[in-house]
């Protein structure tokens, strides 16, 4: 019984320890650089922003901008892209106007994984039209602030 046990535990070990989360900086730029590579393969499967405040899933090396996904402080689920839904820090569904007090938090968090890729795509020898900076500030004015707690 023993025995059991102890193997158990090492295909649980060898389960739980095998999958380690893929960073953008883990990456590297096709030669063509039009695509991102891992161990020398295009890239399939989630990466995440040196905080881990972004994750993004990459199909066939490149980004699937509808799968963004931005997390809070706390690592839960801030908004999904695909589902178009924001929420709270518990968990809690909430609405457009119950963003505004996360406003500066998902711009920073945009603008700093832009950057990071930004750093690491002119860093392989790319070039690009647009800098991180140049982003666009999101524009909330128009929902009301009394939401705001």
């Amino acid at each position: 019984m023993k025995k059991y046990f102890v193997l158990l535990c090492a295909a649980l070990m060898v389960v739980a320890c095998g999958k380690k989360k893929v960073h953008f900086a883990d990456l590297t730029l096709s030669t063509d650089k039009d695509a991102y590579l891992l161990d020398d393969k295009l890239y399939d499967g989630e990466v995440w922003s040196a905080d881990d405040a972004i994750c993004l899933n990459f199909i066939d090396g490149l980004p699937d901008k509808e799968s963004m996904k931005i997390y809070h402080e706390n690592g839960k689920l801030l908004f999904d892209a695909k589902e178009q839904k924001y929420f709270d820090e518990d968990g809690k569904e909430m609405e457009m106007d119950g963003l505004i007090k996360y406003q500066q938090y998902i711009g920073d968090e945009v603008r700093a994984f832009a950057k990071e890729v930004e750093d690491g795509y002119r860093a392989a020898g790319g070039e690009l039209d647009m800098d991180a900076e140049e982003l666009p500030e999101e524009d909330f004015s128009e929902l009301e602030s009394d939401s705001i707690e």
